[in-house]
């Protein structure tokens, strides 16, 4: 048996399992002030996380400076969880929902002049609604990875060593 970890978003009880015994913690037996410093920390740990691939973005110049991307990492992660929404990550759901709202700009600049008046719209949508959004808006999702991949290659290019790889070669 592995080492697994056990917890249920918006639950109280965190479970360690392991071959030697079970452990679990509930938020309940701590006193308020504790429980605030687990918040925060947890807090600390979830904004943070979302900026840890800032370096990556820079040199694939998806972004111009780490601090463009900490910023609107921690923007993007912070809404979310205003929305309930834990996670925006592309993956079985689609587009992430900062991708959704750049599409909106792009689709309707009339109407959502700026990156922040589309997330504005977006706010407190359903998952369904938003599904409805990704189908409609494909063809701007799709620009807007293309772009992403176009911005990697170019970096990756300018970093390329031709002479280098013939010397790995030889």
């Amino acid at each position: 048996m592995a080492i697994e970890r056990v917890f249920e978003p918006g639950g109280s009880v965190w479970t360690l399992k392991t071959e030697s015994g079970t452990k679990s913690c509930d938020l309940a037996d701590l006193s308020a002030g504790m429980r605030a410093a687990v918040l925060m920390h947890g807090l600390n740990a979830k904004l943070g996380d979302s900026f840890s691939g800032a370096k990556k973005a820079v040199e694939s110049g998806e972004y111009s400076s780490v601090d463009e991307y900490a910023l609107d990492c921690v923007e993007q992660v912070w809404e979310n969880l205003l929305n309930d929404t834990w996670t925006d990550r592309a993956g079985p759901r689609g587009a992430r929902i900062g991708d959704i709202a750049l599409a909106l700009t792009r689709a309707r600049p009339e109407r959502f002049p700026d990156l922040g008046a589309a997330k504005a719209f977006l706010k407190g949508k359903a998952e369904e609604d938003l599904v409805k959004f990704r189908t409609a808006m494909a063809p701007h999702l799709a620009a807007i990875a293309e772009e992403r991949a176009r911005a990697r290659r170019e970096a990756a290019e300018k970093r390329t060593d031709a002479k280098g790889l013939d010397a790995l070669l030889d």
